[in-house]
């Protein structure tokens, strides 16, 4: 097995395909009017053979549909939460409705489908339409997190993010994603995170530099009323 499939299947769904090659530096841009779509997987023990199997034959399928493989990273460390995962991935379709054409393929969902469940203890895809362009670089002298976030009460979270601006500003957290309105095929829209963050850091250390920042402890009652659940996840690079 080559070393681009065995960090492939690490991050496969439908249409996950082989991340790039390794570069310190990776440019990603997402066109206005296509759908982004992010998946995040826990692997099952024991099930290498049918992640290979999926992957070899999805990947084809994905090609044909438009996709582009943005990137992949694997999972680090558990920020906040209790949903343990190996990876998450970012792909990109020109549309909507080509990412609906390869999750409808009959080859996929008749050969495929059935290997998920051997293949995956958990593998979840969310989509979110682009109405703007995106560019932003990923760098490995840096560190980068990404966070689902459910909400509680929408104005207590807004005066924490507020709040909390200036200790962000001087950390150097940067802000490279914010996905709101997303959506899963087959999930209720109560269950749907309310946004999707991925962040840039200057190290590993500094999310928990800032949360335990005084800035941060002076609006933790509102971060307690204003998130009902937050799963935050460390990333790394392959």
């Amino acid at each position: 097995m080559t070393l681009s499939l065995l960090r492939a299947l690490a991050l496969t769904s439908a249409f996950l395909v082989c991340p790039g090659a390794h570069s310190d530096n990776t440019e990603v841009t997402i066109n206005a009017g296509e759908q982004l779509t992010l998946v995040f997987v826990k692997n099952k023990e024991g099930g290498e053979a049918a992640r290979e199997r999926y992957l070899s034959g999805a990947f084809t399928l994905a090609k044909e549909a438009g996709m582009r493989s943005l990137i992949a990273f694997p999972v680090t460390g558990i920020l906040h939460g209790e949903q343990p995962l190996d990876g998450v991935g970012l792909y990109a379709f020109p549309d909507k409705v080509s990412a609906q054409r390869l999750r409808a393929n009959d080859t996929y969902l008749q050969q495929y489908v059935p290997l998920r469940k051997a293949g995956w203890e958990s593998l979840e895809v969310i989509d979110v339409d682009i109405d703007e362009a995106v560019q932003f670089s990923l760098n490995e002298d840096y560190s980068y997190t990404i966070a689902k976030v459910w909400l509680a009460d929408p104005a207590r979270y807004d005066r924490y993010y507020e709040g909390t601006q200036p200790l962000r500003e001087a950390l150097g957290a940067t802000f490279l994603l914010k996905l709101n309105n997303v959506r899963m095929d087959g999930v209720d829209a109560k269950e749907l995170p309310d946004f999707i963050a991925l962040v840039e850091w200057p190290d590993a250390h500094a999310p928990a530099r800032y949360t335990e920042a005084p800035l941060f402890k002076q609006y933790e009652a509102d971060v307690q009323a204003g998130i009902q659940r937050l799963e935050w996840y460390q990333l790394g690079f392959y």
